[in-house]
This record gives structure tokens, sequence and C-alpha cells, in this order.
């Protein structure tokens, strides 16, 4: 019986010894063919990185050091989705507060057929301290025609959730405060 013990002891385990030389054997394949596609693919992520960092900005980009954000300009928001008057001197319009529920805004260049020239807010004076910060947190991203020239101080102050605004090329200033607590912004 002793003998018996013995030999199915040893029968086991060199079964085990070669089932584990098998299997580290098409391990180390896998493994190979593993790195190779894994290289491959480091390859072009540096190849496209390249590509990147060589691209021209226009207005539809935005480039940060080698990451790019590659953002289309939607269709403008309608003018119901905007609180707005007309400038003082009549010329122009004045955006007051955005009332659409989209997550994007998209400031349409005219409204009632007048150039829309400032952005007051976006926030709407109604809503009360909740709203507010909803609000804050539903907007991600926001484009301004080329219309805009100029935009109040703090308008995007504590918007959370923003991390995409294209300005307009001809607004010359950045206001004091304006990207304040901004913390998604790329």
């Amino acid at each position: 019986m002793k003998f018996f013990t013995k030999k199915r002891i040893i029968l086991t385990s060199v079964i085990v010894f070669f089932l584990l030389l098998v299997l580290s054997l098409f391990g180390t394949e896998e493994e190979n063919e593993v790195q190779t596609v894994s290289s491959n693919n480091t390859e072009s992520y540096e190849e496209k990185n390249e590509e990147k960092s060589e691209t021209a900005i226009n207005e539809n980009y935005v480039v940060s050091s080698s990451d790019e954000i590659q953002l289309d300009v939607p269709e403008p928001n309608p003018a119901s989705d905007f609180m707005y008057q007309l400038t003082e001197d009549g010329n122009g319009v004045l955006i007051t507060a955005y009332i659409g529920t989209s997550t994007t805004i998209s400031i349409p260049s005219e409204i009632e057929e007048l150039p829309v020239t400032n952005i007051n807010s976006l926030l709407s004076s109604s809503l009360n301290s909740y709203e507010e910060e909803e609000f804050r947190n539903r907007i991600r991203q926001v484009f301004f025609p080329d219309s805009v020239k100029k935009i109040n101080e703090y308008l995007f102050s504590r918007y959370k959730n923003l991390y995409y605004v294209r300005l307009s090329k001809s607004c010359s200033i950045i206001p004091s405060g304006m990207f304040e607590d901004c913390e998604s912004l790329k």
C-alpha cells in the first residue's frame, strides 16, 4: 500500500510539473503577442501625439501642450433659450441669462437681426442659490460667436463641470475672475 501511494504522489507531481511547464510556455507566447500589440499601440499613440502637437490652432481646436481637444462648433441655441436686451447704444444684443436646458451653450451671433455683442450673465436672477449651483454644475461647454466683444467679470465663476469654452476672436480681454474655480476646464 505504501508503494502505491508513493508512486501515485510521484506520478501526480510529474503531471503537475508538465502542466505548469506547458501553461508557462503558452503564457509566454501570449505575453509576447500582448507585448507586440502593446508596443505597436505605443508607437501609434506616439505618432498621433506628434501629429497632434504639430496641428495648427484654428477656431475648432484648443491645444494645450501635446493634448488636443477637437470640438466642432455646434449649431447655435435658439434665441428663446436666452434672456436678452438691447445694448446701451441700441446696435447690439446683451445676453442677460441662459434659460435653456442643454449642457452645451452655443450663443447665436445674431438675435432679432442684431449682433450679439455683450454677455452679462448666463445665470437667471430668478434662481435661488440651490438652482444656481445646479445650473453651474450642469453646463459643460460654451461657444461664443465672434460677434461678442465684451464679457462680464466672473461669468463662469464656480462652474465646476465646465470643461471647454471657445472664446470670441473679437474679445480682446479676459475679464477678472472669469474662470475662477473652474476645476474641469481643459
